[in-house]
């Protein structure tokens, strides 16, 4: 009795006020052993003479124990001792059934020692089965305070209703119907309600055999809309985890749920937090269930039109908004901005028909209201549906770019402000149809909002403007560079002064941020502009000392970092020396500030120097001494993880620095995302210097290469596992150019080669896996024929077999989606979607199948082991993409055997024979150009059948009514297989006739692959003096399609066929004579095309 007297001053001190007190208090405790820690606590909880405030101190110390030191205690007691204290534990249990009140701390303490036992349990034991007895004995209890004892600890460990205990499904029903059907206290309803939906999630999420529990859903509804509006708000957050987890539950209530939701989130007397969530149970019913969400058109519409009117629901005090430095629209928090980011998922999960036509019959009312929170709210609502309405909004684009014109000049700011918003955002969301179509109109919008009075509105013009920079074609924007930079210059000239003299910088920072994305869609055309900017921008950074300044002066260096990759070494290198001081002044203001890695600035400095590098090529590596130490230290970051309990996720979920991953129904892990970005953004850089620098590198390649190879299962992020697969072969190149061929070889084998196989086998994103297929492939092309061993080679073939049937399991699982009830048109995109992504991995095997036959001597035993799964995926049954997939290795095939590829002709030929006039213009493309390879590397073995398929391929290239892309592919890989068959086979070696049909089918711009070869052959006939080109017309012909080449982009500046048609051009303009006959005359495009490609090259 004395030792918990002493005990109570000890728990009470531990709430004192006072800090020395408190103090001791902690350190007695902290010195009392476990064992009889415990029992102190327990006896000290269930004492009926114990304070509350006490006893809830004591619940939650010995819960802490029970969460965070149980296990290593439990280990090293003996069993007497383990019983021992499962019978105090149960005397709680029954202290807490006994009471006249609902003691949720002790049922807490009790939840979480069941649940320790559940995740102990080894070899069949279940030791929580008293615990259980004694709940399902008395959750159908008529007191009530035994009753809701029971439902609360249900609700909390769902876990302990094993389906494996015999009989247990009839106890949970019977405790459901007692407590559902049969009962009137909205308490127990209410708590049972929340139990229930533990149950579902837990117990059901995964066999889905919701039958025997659809009949309690109605209760669950009737709860909810009798407690609307009460403090507790448990209840509603249970029924959206349902609806995100376990949607096939509320499947066939899809109506109910959203009616009642509706009902609430548009009356504006109840609480704005239960609005919210009402909305949430909506948009996250519609994104898990978004085809059975689809039926409910009226709904849908209903939903939008609340939606929007809820966007309406904003401040009128515009002060807080006006004098603001953040771009952000911090003053429409709340309610309004969470409409708007619904408006934005709905338009995703639901697809744009719906959403788009409910939009589009408010947008009238809308533009022309009075009041300006409507017209604020129809620019906003276009920038939140553009993404998942794409395909709906853009017949309708020159309307809305009209709108956004006439409200470009709205009284309003902030309709303004949105007006910005909205054309940023169609920039992103229907580029490059949007800059290609309406450059004249957003030019001329952007450039007078630069000029508006409201900063807030002239910073947010300039980030439109970097959104319409980012997705502009070059030869869209160049014309209009001269205003637009004329513009920024004015801005500015306008706000440097107010930065320098109050350090007001919204409006400049923007500036700067649209400058560099200029300067990065126009390369070299910049160079006009260079010495206008350059002394201003170093100027800011020099200003920007203060650390508040930090991400201002991060973004000015990039910036002038964007600015020298853009005009080239040879401009920026008088600016070289000063910017590196800059750089290097910077990163020791970071030092002394102590400003750390994973802060966004260091990530600034981290890029710039990269682009540093691309300037100054192999000259930069003096600086790798200087860079490489914080860039290691950002790549080795190892961000923080840690278990929580319920109570520390809710605080941790609280801080966007962690991401919350589920682990069990109480135990979650925590992981400090903050440095994860910086951390990829290190490992690009290191991948630019390994590229820039080869062997100046060397000296860094061992650490480097330790480095990601022990990322390459690095679970915590994507991306870094990637940028790890990535940097390989660059690391590899590095040690090839700085030693040998022999170090590359003996390193690639001795370290890294099982690494890279073992991590690829591993693998289950597609996304990563992708990536690590193709840097494989390059380092095994590198290598050549040692590269693999033939463990290591079976091992790859095993892996690529076993991805084929994965596939073909994925096909059944669409094929049965395809039969279910709610399937339509969105489903089957979505579908379609999946199947790309899964292709896409396919095609990179197929890559690695191409660079495997083309190193080894022993290519027949790769196709054989291949060939059965090749020819599976061929099947009449099989989509069309999967059979185009079996020709596309086909082809490698074809293309690594040459003419002994005719061993497994009767395995292609057939379907090639058939997908030649298929009317899946994707078997046609392939079918195409599989016959171009015939004639390339068939060395004659397949002239039969190439003169047989000639007059096919002359059909195809008539066809004059197709206009569709996927057409066009096919008919270029024809016009090319063609140009393939007059150069290779000797049949149609000098066919004047087939050439005069074939050079009437020019030009090809699309297929960037193909177009290299054709133009090339053109070069080859003209350069031969072939009698076709005498004719001047054709001569007049061949410049044309030149330059409409040159347009389209689709020749590589590296490319041996740039550099002849540059050549021949570049004649042709030297001689006066044929530069009068076959250039002067040219259209003005074709004329301008022709003279930036000569200035460029010159």
């Amino acid at each position: 009795m004395g030792e918990l007297v002493q005990f109570t001053n000890i728990i009470k001190n531990l709430s004192s006020n006072e800090n020395e007190i408190r103090s001791l208090a902690e350190n007695e405790y902290n010195s009392i052993e476990i064992k009889e820690k415990i029992n102190l606590l327990i006896q000290f909880s269930i004492k009926n003479d114990t304070e509350s405030q006490p006893r809830d101190m004591c619940c939650v110390l010995l819960r802490r124990i029970f969460s965070k030191e149980l296990i290593q205690y439990w280990d090293c007691t003996d069993i007497p001792t383990r019983q021992d204290l499962k019978s105090k534990m149960l005397l709680m249990l029954n202290y807490a059934l006994s009471q006249n009140q609902l003691y949720t701390k002790i049922c807490d303490t009790v939840c979480e020692f069941v649940r320790f036992l559940i995740e102990i349990h080894q070899d069949g034991d279940k030791d929580w089965i008293p615990f259980l007895d004694i709940i399902c004995t008395n959750a159908t209890s008529p007191n009530e305070t035994t009753c809701l004892t029971c439902l609360y600890i249900i609700n909390d460990v769902p876990s302990m209703l094993d389906e494996t205990i015999g009989g247990m499904q009839d106890m949970v029903i019977t405790i459901f119907d007692k407590n559902l059907c049969n009962s009137n206290v909205l308490d127990i309803l209410y708590m049972c309600c929340r139990a229930l939906c533990s149950f579902v999630m837990y117990n059901l999420s995964e066999s889905e055999e919701y039958d025997k529990f659809y009949k309690y859903l109605p209760y669950i509804f009737e709860v909810h809309k009798q407690t609307v509006g009460k403090d507790d708000i448990d209840l509603i957050k249970s029924i959206i985890e349902i609806a995100e987890h376990c949607p096939k539950y509320f499947i066939n209530h899809i109506q109910p749920i959203i009616e009642l939701s509706l009902t609430i989130l548009d009356d504006p007397h109840v609480d704005e937090e239960w609005r919210s969530l009402s909305l949430e149970l909506i948009i996250t019913t519609c994104e898990s269930s978004s085809a059975a969400c689809r039926k409910q058109e009226d709904l849908i519409t209903k939903f939008v039109d609340s939606l929007l009117k809820i966007m309406t629901e904003l401040d009128d005090d515009q002060k807080e908004w006006l004098e603001s430095e953040e771009d952000e629209d911090s003053c429409d928090d709340g309610l309004p901005s969470t409409a708007e980011a619904a408006l934005d998922r709905l338009s995703i999960c639901i697809g744009g028909k719906l959403v788009v036509n409910a939009f589009f019959r408010q947008l009238e009312m809308l533009v022309t209201q009075e009041n300006w929170k409507f017209r604020y709210t129809a620019m906003m609502a276009i920038s939140s549906i553009g993404e998942g309405g794409c395909k709906e909004m853009e017949p309708y684009l020159g309307d809305l770019v009209q709108a956004c014109g006439y409200l470009a000049k709205d009284k309003h700011p902030r309709v303004r402000y949105a007006t910005c918003n909205a054309i940023g955002q169609m920039s992103s969301d229907f580029s490059p149809v949007f800059q290609k179509t309406y450059h004249f109109e957003i030019v001329n919008i952007i450039c007078n909002m630069l000029s508006d009075p409201v900063n807030r509105v002239r910073a947010h013009a300039a980030s439109a403007l970097v959104n319409f920079c980012d997705e502009c074609l070059k030869r869209v924007f160049i014309p209009y560079m001269s205003k637009i930079i004329d513009a920024l210059q004015n801005v500015m000239n306008d706000t440097m002064s107010d930065f320098t003299i109050s350090n007001k910088k919204l409006v400049l920072e923007h500036t700067v941020t649209a400058l560099a994305a200029i300067a990065d869609t126009t390369e070299s055309a910049f160079l006009p502009y260079y010495d206008t900017f350059m002394p201003g921008l170093k100027a800011i950074v020099r200003h920007c000392a203060e650390k508040d300044f930090g991400i201002f002066r991060g973004k000015t260096i990039e910036c002038i970092s964007l600015i020298g990759v853009a005009v080239g070494k040879e401009k920026f290198m008088g600016d070289c020396e000063d910017v590196v001081n800059l750089l290097l002044d910077t990163q020791k203001a970071q030092q002394d500030q102590n400003i750390q890695f994973d802060n966004v600035e260091h990530s600034y400095m981290v890029s710039a120097w990269a682009r540093m590098c691309k300037i100054m090529g192999k000259d930069f590596s003096k600086y790798l001494h200087i860079v490489m130490p914080p860039l290691m230290l950002a790549a080795k970051f190892s961000p923080e993880v840690r278990y929580c309990d319920k109570e520390e996720r809710k605080e941790v979920e609280k801080n966007d620095d962690w991401e919350v991953i589920p682990v069990t129904d109480s135990k979650s892990l925590a992981v400090r995302t903050s440095g994860l970005e910086e951390k990829e953004s290190a490992f690009s850089m290191l991948i630019c210097y390994a590229q820039e620098l080869k062997e100046n590198f060397c000296e860094y390649v061992e650490p480097t290469l330790s480095l990601m190879l022990t990322h390459l299962d690095f679970q915590l992020d994507d991306s870094c596992r990637t940028l790890a697969s990535e940097a390989i072969p660059h690391l590899i190149t590095c040690i090839k150019e700085g030693s040998n061929e022999e170090k590359m070889r003996h390193v690639w084998s001795t370290l890294v080669v099982d690494i890279v196989i073992k991590a690829l086998l591993n693998e289950r994103e597609s996304e990563v896996c992708t990536e690590m297929l193709e840097n494989l492939s390059t380092c095994i092309e590198m290598i050549g024929e040692p590269a693999l061993n033939e463990e290591q080679l079976q091992n790859l073939i095993k892996f690529i077999i076993a991805k084929l049937e994965d596939h073909h399991k994925l096909q059944l699982k669409r094929s049965e989606k395809r039969n279910d009830e709610y399937y339509d048109d969105i489903v089957e995109e979505q579908l379609m979607e999946e199947d790309e992504d899964s292709l896409f991995l396919l095609h990179r095997c197929n890559d690695l199948i191409g660079t495997l036959l083309d190193i080894y001597k022993d290519k027949y035993q790769i196709v054989e082991q291949l060939l059965s799964v090749i020819c599976k995926m061929n099947t009449p049954s099989n989509p069309y993409a999967d059979r185009n997939w079996a020709l596309n290795v086909f082809c490698s095939i074809i293309k690594s055997l040459g003419k002994e590829s005719v061993r497994y002709q009767r395995f292609f030929l057939p379907p090639i024979k058939e997908y030649i006039c298929h009317s899946d213009q994707d078997l046609r493309q392939s079918a195409c150009y599989s016959i171009g390879l015939m004639a390339e590397y068939g060395e004659g073995a397949y002239d039969d059948y190439i003169k047989e398929s000639v007059p096919i391929l002359i059909n195809l290239c008539r066809e004059t009514s197709r206009t569709d892309y996927n057409y066009w592919l096919a008919k270029e890989n024809a016009v090319s297989s063609l140009a393939k068959i007059m150069k290779f086979t000797n049949d149609f070696r000098n066919s004047s006739e087939l050439l005069k049909m074939w050079f009437e089918w020019m030009p090809i711009t699309e297929d960037e692959d193909e177009a290299v070869f054709v133009y090339g052959f053109m070069c080859d006939l003209i350069e031969s003096g072939n009698p076709f080109f005498k004719d001047n017309e054709n001569i007049v012909k061949s410049i044309h399609h030149f330059s409409d080449a040159l347009f389209a982009d689709c020749i590589e500046e590296d490319s041996e066929t740039y550099s002849r048609i540059k050549r021949l051009i570049t004649d042709i303009y030297n001689n006066d004579a044929l530069r009068l006959q076959y250039i002067d005359n040219l259209s003005e495009q074709r004329k301008d095309t022709l003279m930036n490609f000569l200035n460029i090259q010159n």
